[in-house]
């Protein structure tokens, strides 16, 4: 047993701590792991690429590297770069493109204007094909059949020319580009869902160029069945929006929106009232400088979604407790990160907690912080006990006090 002496005020100082939590401490308690350097680390995405059950990490550089850590399990990972030669991958994602049993990778070239696959060919041996190489500064690529023909498509932005744009895969992974939109306002991100219940994913937006575009901010577009996609408003009120994720947030079988803006330095989420109807915006965090990234997850595992961001400007990782209501609390996670920039969370050790992971842009790592659980601290008093005190007791650690 550990012990730790302490003086007689400390002992109240403790015991009113214990009963203003009704005799429990229910602060979550992280520990983080890193995963070592990476140079500009960008975004994440957490998806169990190689079918083993544990969740891997798949990330882009500044340095035309493409980064795939596997799980190996107990929070050790083994480092796969595919360097592609085409510029700083900003985002990357998961998915079986060509439909052959394993996933691909898709990514896009901030830098050089490229929206990319890599083929996995088995045996951590991949091959890069060029899905388009002139969309400027494009941040963001996701794939899903669009046109229900039963193969995966492909979608994207560019940034400088405010491009929405879907590229139709003739079922051999030949694709055609087809401009959704020129006037998007700026796009930094997009997310994927059926959020009209109509069989037919749309797709949905989130523009940084605040009021100055005629589309900015966040928007949905809805898919019409015949190669087209229409614009819906969901909110001009979030400026500099920057992420966007799509997920049953109130758990009432609709797809909501979640996002991240970093001029309005803000996370919020919007409730779908059916059939792609959005309510007002209800917001999780606010003043939370320079956010580029948000991410949703239960992460206290009460049933209810909490959120997950990350600040540049206060050099942080924090999540925010749904207290129910569309009340949220903040907690920090980290504030000791050079530059933060992308956040995700999963259940890398598959405890039943949900971790999170972060990138540090400046400082150039990949991290993980683990979910220990609560601190459930539990005040006995003992009737004899050592040397005439008492013991603070939870499940990893007793302190004894006199």
């Amino acid at each position: 047993m550990k012990s730790i002496k302490l003086p007689a005020i400390s002992i109240l100082l403790v015991i009113g701590f214990l009963l203003t939590a009704n005799g429990l401490a229910q602060e979550l308690i992280f520990e983080k792991h890193s995963l070592g350097t990476l140079s500009y680390a960008f975004a994440v995405h957490c998806i169990d690429f190689n079918k083993d059950g544990k969740i891997d990490i798949l990330s882009g550089a500044q340095s035309d590297e493409i980064v795939i850590f596997t799980n190996n399990g107990n929070f050790s990972f083994t480092r796969k770069v595919i360097d592609t030669n085409l510029g700083t991958m900003w985002n990357v994602y998961g998915t079986d493109l060509d439909k052959d049993g394993d996933f691909d990778i898709l990514a896009s070239s901030v830098s050089k204007g490229i929206v990319l696959w890599c083929k996995n060919e088995g045996s951590s041996y991949f091959t890069v094909h060029i899905i388009d190489s002139d969309l400027s500064q494009t941040e963001r690529a996701m794939a899903a059949d669009f046109d229900n023909d039963n193969d995966n498509d492909v979608v994207s932005i560019g940034i400088t020319n405010s491009v929405l744009v879907w590229y139709e895969n003739d079922g051999h992974e030949q694709f055609t580009r087809r401009i959704i939109s020129s006037q998007v306002g700026d796009p930094h991100y997009i997310s994927l869902g059926d959020y009209n219940n109509d069989g037919y994913m749309d797709i949905s937006c989130a523009s940084g160029a605040g009021y100055n575009e005629p589309l900015s901010d966040m928007s949905w577009w809805k898919n019409e069945k015949n190669g087209t996609f229409s614009y819906n408003y969901v909110d001009r009120d979030f400026e500099g929006a920057y992420a966007v994720e799509t997920i049953d947030f109130d758990h009432d079988g609709d797809l909501d929106l979640f996002g991240a803006a970093h001029a309005k330095n803000q996370i919020a989420w919007w409730p779908n009232k059916g059939n792609g109807v959005f309510d007002n915006k209800i917001e999780i965090g606010n003043n939370f400088l320079e956010t580029h990234s948000a991410y949703p997850a239960d992460i206290n595992g009460d049933g209810q979604m909490d959120a997950v961001g990350a600040s540049e400007n206060f050099h942080e990782i924090a999540w925010w407790e749904n207290k129910g209501n569309n009340s949220f609390e903040k907690h920090s996670i980290s504030t000791e990160l050079v530059q933060a920039h992308g956040a995700a969370a999963a259940d890398f050790n598959n405890d039943g907690r949900i971790d999170i992971v972060g990138t540090d842009r400046l400082g150039h790592e990949i991290a993980i912080w683990e979910n220990l659980g609560h601190a459930d601290f539990q005040l006995t008093i003992l009737v004899n006990p050592p040397q005439g005190g008492s013991v603070i007791k939870n499940p990893d650690r007793e302190m004894f006090v006199e």
